[in-house]
């Protein structure tokens, strides 16, 4: 992928987000990828449109085109100096291949690395707002209004997150005319079904464009919704299944699995199911019954990775559970041969090397950390839970060091 970027005339260090894509927040921040650590400005009350070269942004793609890090991609820069793939990477790949018509576009980028044009915005990940029913185990209050009352917390600082004002994106969708995917997550991005079907309503040119989703999958969209995505070139719904079921009512806190799969199920002929492993530690102390389910239903696999320093990361497991994890996913590499479909079996085989690469990528002994430990009581206190119930691997009773 390195060579593909040189070859077009851009640095080692280019990324594409800066230019060919929007991540939109809840909070009503927007950033150049779902990555960004760095608000750049606002959209809920504010103009993308005009910030969109703002100050900020031209410094991030200054310090990306010259090859200096940028507060704003601190995680990318942490993978690539471990050695491990980074979402810019994968991006820049997805852009290469899926993306680029011509060269007129990168030639224009060569031009001035520090301006870009909306019109050239090919993928959108919006949050909408962050309302959702679950209160998942690596979530927070910003993307779950579950999570703030589960606490009794003030949700004054979260006012944002409760608008969904789907009018606010007109002149965006106005003027970027080259979209490709919009890819909606949350919160839950389905709960609110008459605001969605607005923001639905006014994407441009929709049948080119891939309408993308990640959701619980919790509840099933409505007739409208349903009626809508029919206008669209594609529909693809990535669902959320980070665990076997064994620990899916413990992480995903609010679902429960047999509800999720009996939608699964109820959507699967009309639109293209995914499954997204968001790679935790729950996911590696049962892994090969959920890789069983994915492939015995012929669904493709994705996964992302809860990174450290969260707690529950899965580079936090003790050693010989990682040794586990390791013949488990052995295993995983056989099963995925068994795929009706060729394609999920060569994206799992990616992902597979990619899990176990992650997962070894830090050593962290043969006990488990006091931040996982006292994360895990604090949830089940939250939950009403006992982690240990569902596995005794995590009876932390047990001297931690």
């Amino acid at each position: 992928m390195e060579n593909k970027t040189q070859q077009l005339g851009l640095p080692k260090s280019f990324c594409f987000a800066p230019y060919t894509n929007l991540d939109l927040d809840q909070d009503g921040s927007f950033y150049p990828c779902y990555r960004s650590k760095v608000r750049q400005g606002k959209w809920k009350d504010g103009n993308v449109v005009e910030a969109y070269n703002n100050e900020s942004m031209q410094k991030l793609r200054d310090d990306l085109w010259n090859g200096r890090e940028n507060d704003n991609c601190i995680q990318c820069h942490r993978r690539e100096s471990e050695g491990q793939r980074s979402t810019r990477e994968q991006y820049n790949e997805d852009v290469l291949d899926n993306r680029i018509e011509s060269t007129e576009f990168v030639e224009e980028i060569i031009a001035n690395p520090l301006v870009a044009r909306v019109e050239d915005i090919h993928t959108m990940e919006v949050r909408p707002h962050g309302m959702c029913t679950n209160a998942c185990a690596h979530c927070d209050e910003n993307s779950s209004s579950r999570w703030i009352s589960l606490q009794d917390i003030d949700n004054t600082p979260f006012l944002e997150n409760y608008k969904d004002e789907p009018n606010v994106l007109d002149d965006l969708y106005s003027k970027a005319t080259n979209l490709k995917a919009v890819h909606f997550t949350g919160g839950e991005p389905l709960l609110y079904e008459k605001t969605h079907l607005q923001h639905l309503q006014n994407i441009p040119n929709k049948e080119t464009v891939e309408l993308r989703y990640h959701s619980s999958l919790k509840t099933l969209p409505g007739d409208d919704i349903r009626e809508i995505w029919k206008t669209f070139g594609h529909v693809k719904i990535f669902v959320s299944l980070d665990t076997s079921e064994k620990f899916y009512a413990y992480f995903r806190w609010g679902s429960n699995w047999p509800t999720t799969i009996e939608n699964i199920e109820a959507l699967r002929d009309t639109v293209e199911i995914q499954a997204t492993i968001t790679v935790n530690v729950l996911t590696m102390l049962d892994f090969v019954p959920l890789i069983n389910y994915l492939v015995d239903n012929d669904i493709g696999m994705n996964a992302s990775f809860v990174d450290p320093p969260h707690q529950l990361s899965c580079v936090y497991l003790p050693n010989h559970l990682k040794a586990r994890a390791c013949g488990d996913i052995n295993k995983a590499r056989f099963k995925i041969q068994q795929y009706a479909t060729p394609k999920h079996t060569r994206l799992a085989t990616k992902w597979l090397a990619e899990i176990q690469e992650f997962m070894m990528s830090q050593d962290h002994g043969d006990s488990w950390p006091k931040d996982t430990v006292n994360i895990f009581r604090t949830l089940d206190h939250i939950y009403g839970l006992l982690i240990r119930n569902y596995d005794p691997e995590l009876d932390f009773a047990v001297p931690v060091e």
